[in-house]
This record gives C-alpha cells, structure tokens and sequence, in this order.
C-alpha cells in the first residue's frame, strides 16, 4: 500500500482526511469536523479553544457565551426569556409576564404592578385601582 501526503483542506490547520478537520487555521472555529469564519445558530465562538460552543440546555441561542441566551428552546416546556436566562411562566418576575408571542418575561403597563398580559392588569402600583 503506498501513502501519500495531501494538503489539509485551506481552512484546516490539522486534518485526518481531506474533510476531516481537528484544528482550524486562524480566524475559523470548528464545529464537529468543519472550520467555519462564523458559528452556526446554537452555537457560541470560544476563542480560548478555536471551536463552536452550543448554547446551553435551555437556550435555542446565545450571544458571547453558552449562558447568555438570546431565545429559548421550546422543545419540552415553554421557556420564556427573562435577562438572558430561560425560565418557565412562573418565574417571570414581578412587573413582567410570560408573553406567549415573543416567548419572552415581557413588561407589564407602567399602570400595573403584576399583569397577564400587557393591558391586563392583577394588581396596580398606587393610585390605580382595578375595575
């Protein structure tokens, strides 16, 4: 059997065949066996490690770092996005409620204290009273 050596693929920096990367060339992060200038969505650049990260559990994207999630999984539950942070319709913090539309903790009325949905008012700040 007789070997030869061929060249890495242009964005490997090391290779095991001609479509297997196990490092990238500098400005690329690998993501499984592929360098890409840019991560996939789901995924975060770690810099450190030269690779794509994927987000965390809970998070269907994330910017800077695998736990700060700019929206959120919905595969079992509904998660809704509350500072970055994935948590379910009853950890939506007081002032907010979970907004279905956009899957976010989104803010209630300047009029309301807690709410279920924007106009619709649980409780009033003072001065306000439900009617």
């Amino acid at each position: 059997m007789t070997l030869i050596c061929t060249l890495c693929p242009s964005k490997c920096s090391l290779c095991s065949s001609n479509s297997s990367c196990s490092s990238c060339a500098s400005n690329y992060y690998l993501y499984g066996t592929s360098c890409m200038s840019a991560c996939p969505y789901g995924t975060v650049p770690d810099n450190s490690t030269s690779s794509c990260q994927t987000c965390t559990s809970n998070c269907s994207s994330c910017s800077g770092t695998v736990n700060n999630c700019t929206s959120c999984s919905q595969s079992n539950t509904t998660l809704y996005l509350l500072n970055n942070t994935c948590v379910d319709s009853s950890s939506c913090t007081s002032g907010t409620y979970p907004n279905s539309t956009t899957f976010t903790c989104s803010v209630c009325n300047s009029n309301c204290t807690t709410c279920t949905s924007y106009i619709i008012c649980s409780s009033c700040v003072n001065g306000f009273y439900l009617f």
